[in-house]
């Protein structure tokens, strides 16, 4: 709709120049650039994100000012931590109780949370063992830095990813950050990738040539380490750096034992996250323009929550923060916006703003700060005409400070406005359209709105799918066998390629499931990730992209993977959230996002026993696909085959059956005659079996009155 209309403002005399077209994000700043060129030959429109306009805002006057964001970004944070921790004993057991309490809350009453983590971790493509994100880079980049930093990290020494070089000087390479920094023995580490890869990228995003490295680098006490992706392959990575390594008087010597790795990559996870809420904190602060300061004195200091030990760590960390990027004269995201903003207020910038038309997409995601700068281009601009374009369903960004209620009340902020409201959906099958228009219904902040689908919608029914099992190990042996099932039968039966195929997680990692799924798909010989394989990501990440069969995990209530997850006990942001949408509501959009992803089939998983509400909408315009049995009925007969037994205080023995592809709990109780235990791997046929329950799952209770036949 935003390209369609830029078309017609040309066709009806506008100057391709006199266009300013803002984009949520630089991919799809991208993509609309791409549409305007490759559908109707525009190229002179200018097409930003509203980051890369407030950045051309700042450097205007402040050219000699670099950009600091990212994973640089963290290890700042960090450092003002460590730095913090050193110079005050008091700041130091704080950090360290509130690291405590926040592992102790947070983690230690989940379930095999240590190995989760670690297995989350080691199946991931973009995380290393240390926790950092590795993202923004090509495949061959990625892999290559994550076994760079899995190697340092295995073999004990200290490194740090993408730190900003201090010790550099500025006027040679502004803003310098090498790949690795091994602080202790003033060693960089820098991969270089391959020439076809170099050439790919834009001139700002290339690596300092061997000149620009030789000139960094004279007259610091700091030496450099190059591995060039041109002369080895990935396999020889390891080996290259250690030999390197060596040679520059870094001893590598033999890797942690697996179980000590575990621990270590548990306990930089946990302090990761409490970093990244750290992070987090100085976003709002600035999205919002508050005070932190005010903040934490309106906070009971003894309410027992961690909100106020919290809030005084990270506000000490935003001061200090503030005053390294002013020395430095660095800027993040978010003073791309407020800084940008501010200073196109007080006329501080450098550039001529003078369009007729300023068109912004995916207005509902935008924040505070975005929206007082969009406000500022106008005014700046004169008579600009503002062209918003967004879909209140798909606001899932509260987490970062989207204010919908901008988009859903857009007349009663920018005024005089007209609405047009486009309400068909040229993706989905109509069942989804009606399961998603249902989802909605009980949204509290929306637009009077119901989609229609389009007239050669795919005429398909959703599927959800009803997995059995108690808590652990057997309720995620089920899903887990059930997803890899269905992406093989989509692949097998229905012939898809499996780039055609997406599964969607709600969490971050994309939950503690999908490692397990990933290993058996590999098993499978059926790819995951790059091009050509299953795409495997969060509900948040698969925004703006679509595919032809979509399958949402685990659609289950009181699970902190679920849709929707456990809702937390204490906001840790709440001091500076100026954001009023409730959990619950963010929650729902996100699951409607999800699952109109599909433009054919779609499968929804969900735990027997604790459905998420979010599933009953699918229900009712789909199909559902039960455990094979009506839990309900107090017995029933059913065959099934033992696929693990143990003896126990509690009858005669305990095990699993394999039942419809599933796997669930059975007890043979002590009256029972008819057998003193079950083999493992036989089947047998149970009739008048008793329906029992177990850790809220269904459990076949085998006794008197049950009769029992061993099958061949």
């Amino acid at each position: 709709s935003l390209v369609c209309r830029i078309r017609y403002l040309i066709a009806k005399g506008t100057d391709e120049q006199d266009i300013l077209a803002l984009a949520f994000n630089n991919k799809a700043e991208g993509e609309i650039s791409d549409r305007l060129e490759n559908l109707f030959d525009i190229e002179q429109v200018h097409v930003q994100s509203l980051n890369s306009f407030g950045y051309d805002v700042i450097d205007s006057s402040h050219p000699d000012w670099f950009v600091l964001v990212g994973e640089s970004r963290l290890r700042e944070i960090e450092r003002i931590i460590t730095q913090m921790c050193d110079q005050n004993d008091d700041f130091h057991q704080r950090y360290f109780d509130l690291y405590q309490e926040y592992k102790k809350k947070e983690f230690e009453e989940k379930q095999d949370i240590e190995e989760s983590i670690y297995e989350q971790i080691k199946y991931s493509g973009d995380t290393t063992y240390a926790s950092e994100s590795i993202d923004d880079k090509s495949t061959t980049e990625r892999k290559a830095l994550r076994d760079i930093a899995n190697t340092l990290f295995e073999h004990g020494i200290d490194y740090e990813y993408s730190r900003y070089a201090d010790w550099t000087d500025q006027s040679v390479e502004k803003g310098y950050t090498p790949d690795f920094t091994l602080p202790e023995h003033k060693i960089c580490i820098e991969y270089i990738p391959p020439e076809s890869i170099r050439n790919e990228k834009e001139r700002y995003e290339r690596k300092p040539s061997s000149s620009a490295f030789d000139r960094i680098y004279t007259e610091t006490d700091y030496n450099l380490i190059t591995i060039h992706g041109d002369d080895i392959s990935r396999d020889t990575i390891g080996k290259i750096l250690r030999y390197k390594l060596d040679k520059n008087g870094v001893e590598t010597g033999n890797p942690l034992p697996e179980h000590e790795r575990k621990t270590e990559v548990f306990k930089q996870a946990v302090e990761r996250e409490l970093i990244e809420k750290i992070g987090s904190f100085i976003e709002h602060t600035k999205t919002n323009q508050l005070e932190p300061g005010k903040k934490l004195e309106e906070i009971e200091s003894d309410d027992g929550s961690l909100l106020y030990p919290f809030t005084s760590i990270a506000t000490l960390v935003y001061n200090k923060y503030e005053s390294l990027y002013e020395e430095y004269g660095a800027f993040d995201y978010k003073d791309m916006e407020v800084m940008a903003k501010d200073m196109l207020e007080a006329d501080e910038d450098e550039l001529s703003l003078d369009y007729d038309h300023v068109l912004v997409d995916e207005f509902q995601d935008l924040n505070l700060a975005q929206i007082q700068l969009v406000q500022q281009i106008l005014d700046r601009s004169g008579d600009a005409r503002l062209f918003a374009v967004g879909d209140d369903w798909q606001s899932i960004y509260g987490f970062k400070g989207a204010r919908p209620e901008y988009f859903v009340n857009f007349k009663d902020h920018f005024s005089p406005a007209a609405t047009t409201r486009l309400n068909t959906n040229y993706r989905c099958p109509e069942s989804v359209v009606d399961s998603s228009n249902e989802l909605m219904e009980d949204l509290d902040v929306s637009t009077d709105k119901s989609l229609e689908p389009a007239d050669f919608a795919a005429d398909t029914k959703p599927t959800v799918h009803v997995v059995p099992g108690s808590e652990g190990y057997e309720y995620k042996t089920n899903l887990v066998s059930d997803i890899v099932e269905i992406i093989t039968e989509s692949k097998q039966s229905n012939g898809r390629s499996p780039d055609d195929i997406m599964v969607l997680a709600r969490n971050t990692l994309g939950s503690h499931y999908v490692p397990k799924i990933i290993k058996q798909l590999d098993n499978r010989d059926i790819p995951v990730g790059d091009r050509d394989g299953v795409t495997v990501d969060t509900a948040h990440s698969s925004k703006g992209t679509e595919a032809e069969h979509v399958i949402v995990l685990n659609a289950s209530r009181g699970d902190s993977d679920g849709f929707p997850p456990e809702e937390p006990e204490a906001d840790l942001l709440a001091a500076v959230n100026e954001n009023d949408a409730s959990h619950m509501a963010e929650e729902r959009r996100l699951f409607y996002v999800a699952i109109t992803r599909t433009k054919d089939d779609l499968d929804v998983q969900t735990r027997y026993g604790n459905k998420s509400q979010f599933v009953t909408p699918v229900e009712n315009h789909g199909q559902v696909d039960s455990i094979g049995f009506d839990a309900d009925q107090s017995r029933i007969s059913i065959i099934g085959q033992v696929t693990s037994t143990n003896d126990n205080q509690v009858g005669k023995q305990i095990g699993r059956l394999l039942k419809n592809g599933y796997r669930i709990s059975y007890k043979i109780t002590n009256d029972c005659s008819e057998t003193d235990g079950f083999k493992e791997q036989q089947r047998y046929e149970l009739d008048n079996v008793k329906v029992g329950s177990y850790d809220d799952a269904p459990q076949f209770v085998i006794d008197q009155d049950t009769e029992i036949t061993k099958l061949s």
